[in-house]
């Protein structure tokens, strides 16, 4: 038999913690389809790591998965490290809902523009790439052992310009 973990539902496109509210709204009433077997949340690496280096906020996150589970869902993290938002790599401190990379990433030169559009992580370089595998890890000794998380996800990103 494949694995299959069901249908899960994105209710929106970038995860922003100010829009956390409208996505359980949408939640709730895709929850009330039983074969929506839970939700899938975009998560963005600054938004996770916005204290610095290996600095953790999982706050956003764990709103999330508390909510989902009092639904009796699961949940699945989609790390993103992209933005689509603009060519422009920001300048540093971001705001709160559009730090698609950390700060520190950005002003270390860890930022550039991608083949398509947007700005991306230049993960091409072993220092940023060891940054965001370290993210991962810290998800996964976080989230490992929570029945509630279906998994941890990221996509792929064009290549930079």
């Amino acid at each position: 038999m494949k694995w299959n973990p069901g249908n899960y539902v994105r209710a929106d496109i970038q995860g922003f913690g100010s829009l956390q509210q409208a996505r359980f709204d949408s939640y709730s009433a895709a929850f009330r389809e039983p074969l929506i077997k839970g939700a899938v949340m975009l998560v963005n690496w600054g938004v996770v790591e916005n204290g610095g280096a290996g600095r953790y906020d999982f706050s956003v996150i764990d709103r999330e998965l508390e909510f989902v589970r009092s639904k009796g869902r699961r949940l699945i993290l989609e790390v993103w490290w992209h933005s689509f938002a603009s060519n422009d790599v920001p300048a540093v401190p971001q705001q709160s809902d559009f730090r698609y990379l950390p700060d520190y990433v950005i002003s270390g030169g860890g930022a550039a523009p991608s083949a398509v559009y947007g700005y991306m992580a230049r993960i091409h370089d072993p220092k940023w790439m060891d940054r965001l595998i370290a993210l991962f890890q810290e998800l996964g000794r976080r989230y490992n052992g929570d029945p509630a998380v279906e998994q941890i996800i990221t996509v792929g990103a064009s290549l930079q310009r």
